[in-house]
């Protein structure tokens, strides 16, 4: 599944999941250029998504071996997600499908 979720008016952030791996990058819509990305495993369990990061670039290679936790809920093609980085940063995100 590809989602997409703009982060600002100038960068949108794409992400893929396919079975338990993801990977995601941020880039500027004007140039594609991309600033930050990274991937791992991931595990779905009812409501709860949990994600490793095992690769990374930009701002996320410091997270590289953590683990995150999320609160996901579905509604059509649009996911939402909340939670927090291993850091603390508490995350709240809207993500829609592309299709």
């Amino acid at each position: 599944m590809a989602l997409l979720r703009k982060s600002r008016s100038e960068h949108a952030v794409q992400e893929n999941r396919k079975g338990d791996h993801h990977i995601w990058f941020q880039f500027e819509t004007t140039v594609r250029q991309i600033h930050n990305g990274g991937g791992g495993s991931h595990t779905f369990v009812e409501d709860t998504l949990t994600e490793s990061t095992d690769f990374g670039l930009g701002e996320m290679a410091h997270y590289l071996g953590t683990k995150h936790a999320f609160t996901i809920r579905m509604e059509g093609d649009t996911l939402h997600q909340s939670g927090a980085l291993s850091t603390g940063l508490k995350i709240q995100e809207i993500w829609r499908q592309v299709k």
